[in-house]
C-alpha cells in the first residue's frame, strides 16, 4: 500500500502580497495637476503679416494676396525684358501714415512679394513709384530705388527701375484684382502728394503753369512734384521684346 503523503498547508503568497494602493507623493498631492492652456492658434493672415514686418515695420495691413508671382528686369539700353531671379508671394499692403510733423499725414501703400529663389525680397513704396501700367498679361511698375534703407523703408533714392510683374492667375480674378488694386491705390497716392503740394503752396510744384500745361510726377520722400511732360510705360517700353 502506498503511504498516504502528509498534506502541507501552501500559503498562498499572492494573498498575502496584495498591491496596495499607491500613495502620492507629497509634491503630488500638495500640487494639483493642471492641464497648460492652449496656444492661441494665428491665421495665416496673421503669419504673413509678422514675416512682413519682419522686413519693414512700416506695414501695418495685408489688402491682397496673389500666390504666385514672377518679376522681369526691363534692360533700356537694348529695350528687352528678362526674367529675375525673384520669384514668390506677392502682398499688397498698407503701411503706417507719415506724422504730420514731417511730410503730412497721408496714407502709404507698398507692394511687397517675398523671393522664394533667393535672400533679395522686393518691398516697393507706392510713394516712390512714378507710373503703374497694366498691359496684356503684366503689370509694369516705374519707380526710383531706395538705397540703404533704413527700419522704415526710408533711404536715399538711387536709380530709377522699370519691373514687369507676371501674377500666375491661380483663380479666374486673381491677376485682374491685384493689378487694377495697386493701380488704383498708386494713383490714390500720386493724387494727395499733388493736392498736398497745391495746399502748401510751395515752390517744389515749379509753377502753375507747368502743371497746367504737362502735369507733374511723384516718388520723393520729401513729397516733392516734379514738372514735366508725363511719358505713360506704353509709350515708352510698349510692344518690346521680352527675353
Amino acid at each position: 500500500m502506498t503511504p498516504r503523503k502528509a498534506h502541507r498547508h501552501r500559503h498562498n503568497h499572492s494573498q498575502s502580497h496584495l498591491q496596495q494602493p499607491i500613495q502620492a507623493s507629497d509634491y503630488d498631492s500638495e500640487v494639483p495637476y493642471t492641464a497648460p492652456e492652449s496656444v492661441p492658434v494665428r491665421s495665416n493672415n496673421e503669419l504673413n503679416l509678422t514675416v512682413l514686418q519682419h522686413y519693414n515695420p512700416s506695414i501695418t495691413a495685408i489688402l491682397s494676396i496673389a500666390a504666385s508671382c514672377q518679376i522681369y528686369n526691363y534692360f533700356p539700353a537694348d529695350g528687352t525684358w528678362d526674367k529675375a531671379e525673384i520669384a514668390g508671394t506677392l502682398f499688397v499692403c498698407q503701411m503706417a501714415a507719415f506724422s504730420a510733423t514731417t511730410v503730412g499725414a497721408r496714407e502709404r501703400f507698398c507692394v511687397a512679394l517675398l523671393n522664394k529663389k533667393g535672400l533679395d525680397n522686393l518691398i516697393i513704396d507706392m510713394q516712390d513709384v512714378q507710373e503703374v501700367e497694366i498691359k496684356d498679361e503684366f503689370m509694369i511698375i516705374r519707380f526710383l530705388e531706395r538705397r540703404q534703407a533704413g527700419l522704415n523703408g526710408q533711404g536715399p533714392l538711387d536709380e530709377e527701375k522699370v519691373l514687369g510683374f507676371y501674377i500666375h492667375a491661380d483663380q479666374a480674378d486673381t491677376r485682374e484684382l491685384n493689378c487694377t488694386l495697386v493701380k488704383g491705390l498708386w494713383e490714390r497716392v500720386k493724387d494727395g502728394v499733388i493736392l498736398e503740394a497745391l495746399d502748401r503752396g510751395t515752390q517744389e510744384m515749379g509753377g502753375t503753369e507747368s502743371f497746367e500745361e504737362g502735369g507733374f510726377e511723384s516718388g520723393s520722400t520729401s513729397g516733392a512734384v516734379l514738372p514735366g511732360r508725363r511719358l505713360s510705360l506704353k509709350d515708352l517700353f510698349g510692344g518690346q521684346p521680352v527675353r
